[in-house]
Order: C-alpha cells, then structure tokens, then sequence
C-alpha cells in the first residue's frame, strides 16, 4: 500500500521542531500526473502533516519538491509556523505550500512558500488564521477555498484570517475566495487583506463562486455560501492580467466588500494597457483611491453585471 503521508504528527501537542529538510524528490510522480491520458497514477504523499495537535511550533522548516501538498494541518489548535522554507517548480501539480482545515488560531509568519499550486490554501471549519511578513510565488497565490464542492457536508465554515505584508510575485492569482456553483450552505466571514504588493500577478484580486477548475461541473447553480465582511486595503503592484479585480458573487447572497487604497497597475506584458475591475453581484464601498476604478459604485445603480475601465 503506497502512503499518502510522509513525516506525520497525530495526537501530539506541545510540539516543538526547529529545522529539517524534506526533499521528495518527485519528478516521476509530477510526470504521470501531468499526463492526461494515464488516468492511473498515484497521487504520491503529503511530506509534513500535524493532526488534532495543540500548541504546535515548526521554526526553519524546509521542504521541497512534494508529491501533494507540502505541510497539511488538521484540526489543530494554536499552531505556529515560522521562518519555514517551502520550495517546488511552479508547473509541479498539487503541491499547495500549506494547507489548512479544521483547525484554529494558526499563525504562519517570516515564511518563504513557492509552489505550482496554492501557497496557503484555508478551507473547511477553519477559524482564525494570521498570515504575516510572508513571500509567495510562482504559484496560485493565497485562497481559501475552495468550499461547497460536496453537497450537505455542513464543512464549509471560514472566519477571522487576515493576510498582511506580504509580497506575491508571478503567481496566477493574488488574493481569492473561491467556492462551487452548488447548492451548499456554508460561511466566510471576517477576512481582511491588508498591505500587499503584487507583482506580475494574473488576477491580483478574485472572489469567485463559480468555481470549476477543470471546465466540466454540471450547470452552475447560485452558491449558498455567504461571503461577508471582507476587506482589501492598501494593496500595490502590478497586475500581468487586464481584469486586476475581479468579484463573482452569487445572486442568491449577495453581500459587503471594502475596498481601501488599491493601486494596481499594468505589468510590461500589457504594454500600457488600462486595467479594469469586474463585478457580479456585489454590494460595498471604496474609500481612499482605488485603482483600477472600482466597480462597486457602478453596482449599486445596476441590477446586471458591470465592468469599469481604469
């Protein structure tokens, strides 16, 4: 039976490790993956997970080249991971830097994660995350989700994360929310993005809920996942995409958003190009500038869909 976890701490709490290198050495596993037709592979192991641990410190940790995700925390409490390395070539397959789920009161600070899949990915029952001082990319930025893709699963709960000082470089998208077309309930609420710099991103800033990465979901049907109190502030740098904000709401819960003090511009591949913001559904407000022109405003006197040039 091939594993699917490598270095595993289950059940351990006051756990203190300081240093270490994981190196998978995965390019075989990273190979069948990217081909389409072998429908047979093994998906290869997470390198470093913690499971229903409390009062966990990880301080210098580097780990590269994973088979899937890199480090895994599960339904922990009060983890602490800091000054830790997490290295993997931008087109390697699902290897997510961190990834976090049902768990609370996680701090990642000080952390330098490159990856060919999410840097950070928060999801299901997580409350609480703080993630500061931080360099991300190439990859697919900071997400949390995505959530609703099993139906009734009563899983799809995320509040209170803030995302500040960090630096995001040539990854396909900054800063996103992303959830299923489906009829699932579910709640992301209190998160906070503040002093950011992008640079050469794709898509600097996204909410999405219709989510469907492979382009083959059943018809999309309105998200049931209420996203709330969210905030951007003093976001910089430059997008490689010409659409910088981009807000894909559901009609069925529609709801607020803050934008404060956004100055995005065009990367050299635009050659000049003004940027635009795009809005689905979504109510809130802009203070301070807000570039590219926030679509927000135009919103509230449009019931359709609207899409704002610089």
């Amino acid at each position: 039976m091939k594993s699917l976890e490598w270095l595993v701490f289950d059940s351990v709490n006051d756990l203190n490790i300081y240093g270490g290198k994981i190196n998978a050495r995965t390019n075989s596993i990273w190979k069948c993956k990217r081909d389409k037709n072998n429908e047979n592979y093994h998906n290869g192991a997470r390198s470093f997970t913690v499971r229903k641990g409390n009062n966990i410190k990880v301080h210098k940790l580097t780990s590269i080249n994973s088979n899937q995700a890199h480090v895994q925390i599960e339904s922990c409490n009060l983890v602490n991971f800091f000054n830790d390395n997490i290295e993997a070539p931008e087109d390697s397959p699902n290897t997510d830097g961190i990834h976090i789920s049902r768990s609370t009161n996680v701090n990642i600070t000080d952390s330098n994660i490159s990856t060919g899949d999410d840097c950070i990915a928060i999801i299901h029952r997580t409350i609480g995350v703080h993630i500061k001082n931080c360099n991300c990319g190439p990859g697919h930025g900071i997400s949390i989700g995505s959530l609703g893709k099993v139906l009734e699963s009563k899983e799809d709960i995320v509040q209170n994360i803030r995302v500040e000082d960090v630096v995001i470089k040539g990854t396909t998208n900054g800063v996103r929310i992303k959830t299923w077309a489906k009829h699932t309930d579910g709640l992301v609420q209190n998160i906070t993005f503040h002093n950011i710099t992008m640079q050469d991103v794709r898509n600097p800033i996204v909410i999405n809920q219709r989510y469907c990465p492979n382009g083959n979901c059943p018809k999309p049907v309105p998200s049931l996942i209420q996203i709330k109190d969210i905030s951007y502030s003093n976001i910089i740098g430059t997008s490689s995409s010409e659409i910088a904000i981009k807000f894909q709401w559901s009609k069925s819960k529609p709801c607020n958003v803050k934008l404060a003090n956004i100055n995005l511009t065009s990367s050299q591949n635009l050659k000049g190009k003004p940027l635009k913001s795009s809005c689905n559904n979504v109510k809130g407000s802009n203070q301070g500038i807000v570039v590219p022109r926030s679509c927000i405003r135009a919103f509230l006197f449009k019931k359709n869909s609207c899409v704002c040039n610089n």
